[in-house]
């Protein structure tokens, strides 16, 4: 049996027109009584006609919860992230480095993470693999091993069979993730190596591909990272092939690297709902695996959070009350009046900064300003001074912070 109606409920009627309930009979809302009955029931029920059993109007869409990030401000929930760069950009270790993160909560580059698992699906390479997970162990020995799983292969985008079988087998994997790090990323490496026999560039088979990982997503509720290659055109910020990859995508990380600097960049080119643009550096460190049997040195690498490249450039040549700003900052840094860096993209976790307000004090006494000046003076010299020694790129500013750079005396815990 129905539930009795409520005052101002509506109905549709087949014809598509509508009727109000007024808490006594049933009123034709499209008649002056029921025009007047919805006027006493506030603006919900003005003069509407009925929604799309799968719509709402506007005003009456609730808002709902955000979808939270995995990674802040880098990896969202539930959605489709590739990330690309030339080769030799390190995608792949910097992806197993944000998989290993990510299992234990720890920050990635400086971003806050959730504990989440990573099914990891390698496609290239396999041998040298082993040896990259290797270094990640000798390098982060007190660390528990991470809730990272391996797949020898990845799926094939472009068959339905193949696709549905793939969540099949994500399902049955999920059942052994541990409860407190459930799966929450899927890493293709690399893209090509899905789409098997078609090309990149084919719009095609990037559609079928990119509505695979769709459903990979609604279905299994994880977010999926494709690792893909750069436009091989000279100065390309794209990924290679349609471009339906950049299009569909919730969020997007570049790798970067310039003129074979030691620091290599990260960029969230593309984050929905969100600012982008942000950028974060980090190098990688060798690692000593020890002696082959033949008596070969065995390395690999792994991943170390760094400063932004252009932060890492040689002393720059400043004067006057440039120059005594830089030294004020150097001294404060020799005195440990130091604190945390805030959290703020492209700058280590680890890193330190000094209050303006004492660096402005240091630089005072320092003799910046000279006795007897007026406080107008003082105060346009020192705003002089420290855009002088920022475009120097010696120091970044941040509120009350000042951040440096490169690095001083002191300037990393």
């Amino acid at each position: 049996m129905s539930a009795a109606p409520s005052l101002g409920d509506r109905r549709a009627l087949p014809d598509g027109g509508s009727q109000l309930f007024d808490g006594r009979r049933w009123l034709d809302a499209s008649s002056a009584a029921g025009r007047a009955a919805a006027e006493s029931f506030g603006d919900r029920h003005r003069d509407e006609r009925p929604a799309a059993k799968s719509g709402a109007w506007f005003k009456h869409v609730e808002p709902q919860e955000d979808l939270e990030d995995l990674i802040h401000g880098v990896l969202p929930k539930r959605s489709y992230v590739p990330m690309f760069g030339r080769h030799g950009s390190a995608k792949t270790f910097l992806a197993l480095d944000l998989a290993a993160r990510g299992a234990g909560g720890r920050p990635f580059l400086g971003q806050e993470s959730e504990r989440f698992g990573t099914m990891f699906c390698v496609g290239e390479k396999r041998a040298r693999f082993a040896k990259r997970l290797e270094a990640w162990r000798v390098a982060n020995p007190s660390l528990p091993q991470p809730a990272v799983y391996f797949r020898w292969g990845v799926p094939n985008l472009l068959d339905e069979a193949a696709v549905d079988a793939f969540i099949d087998e994500v399902e049955v994997l999920q059942a052994a993730f541990p409860d407190a790090t459930p799966l929450g990323l899927i890493v293709f490496d690399t893209l090509a190596r899905c789409l098997k026999h078609a090309n990149v560039s084919d719009p095609d088979a990037a559609g079928t591909a990119i509505e695979a990982i769709n459903r990979i997503i609604l279905a299994r509720d994880v977010s999926v990272m494709p690792l893909a290659h750069t436009a091989k055109a000279e100065g390309s910020l794209s990924v290679k092939g349609a471009g339906e990859w950049e299009d569909a995508a919730d969020a997007i990380l570049r790798l970067d690297r310039k003129d074979n600097e030691p620091v290599r960049t990260v960029t969230v080119a593309k984050q929905s709902d969100s600012a982008d643009k942000a950028a974060f550096g980090f190098e990688l460190d060798v690692i000593d695996l020890g002696m082959t049997a033949t008596g070969r040195q065995r390395t690999s690498c792994v991943v170390r959070e760094a400063a932004l490249p252009d932060c890492n450039g040689g002393p720059r040549k400043l004067r006057g009350p440039a120059l005594i700003a830089s030294e004020a900052l150097q001294y404060l840094f020799d005195q440990n009046v130091t604190h945390p860096a805030p959290t703020v993209p492209g700058i280590p976790s680890h890193w330190r900064a000094i209050k303006m307000q004492d660096w402005r004090d240091r630089a005072f006494t320092a003799g910046l300003v000279v006795e007897g000046e007026s406080a107008g003076t003082g105060r346009t010299r020192w705003s002089r001074a420290i855009a002088q020694v920022k475009e120097a790129k010696l120091v970044r500013i941040e509120g009350d912070w000042a951040i440096p750079l490169r690095p001083l005396r002191g300037v990393s815990a």
